[in-house]
């Protein structure tokens, strides 16, 4: 799997590291809970890391990575996944527009893994006050 765009925070202490599938590995292996945020996948991509590595249910997998159907909570063993929408912005600018985001999150008892549609999403600031509150 080639590098990986995106966030890897280990919940305890709000420590960042380089989103690779060596540091995921290495963790799920441990006792360490962590948040994991990766954009850009392909899907064969994202099979092989949240079915492959993880254990997610393909269905599950497809789930996260199919946008714009309706919000929802699927229980499977192990984990969770929920899609939901939630305001973002679209642009950089003073011409930034409200959008509404959708957002696949994959729940499991070690790691927590969003799949989105949008370079901003409403992930974003729950990630970040993750940081913020181990900190």
């Amino acid at each position: 799997m080639a590098g990986m765009n995106g966030h890897l925070i280990t919940v305890e202490d709000g420590s960042a590291q380089e989103p690779s599938l060596a540091n995921i590995q290495r963790l799920l292996g441990s006792s360490t809970v962590f948040w994991l945020d990766v954009t850009g996948l392909g899907p064969d991509e994202a099979e092989s890391l949240l079915g492959g590595t993880f254990g997610f249910h393909p269905l599950a997998v497809e789930d996260a990575d199919h946008f714009g159907q309706c919000p929802k909570l699927d229980a499977y063993d192990g984990f969770s996944l929920l899609v939901v929408f939630g305001p973002t912005t679209e642009g950089q600018d003073s011409s930034s527009r409200s959008i509404a985001s959708s957002l696949g999150t994959i729940y499991s008892p070690c790691a927590t893994s969003p799949a989105r549609n949008s370079p901003h999403s409403p992930s974003d600031g729950a990630r970040a006050r993750t940081v913020e509150e181990a900190s």
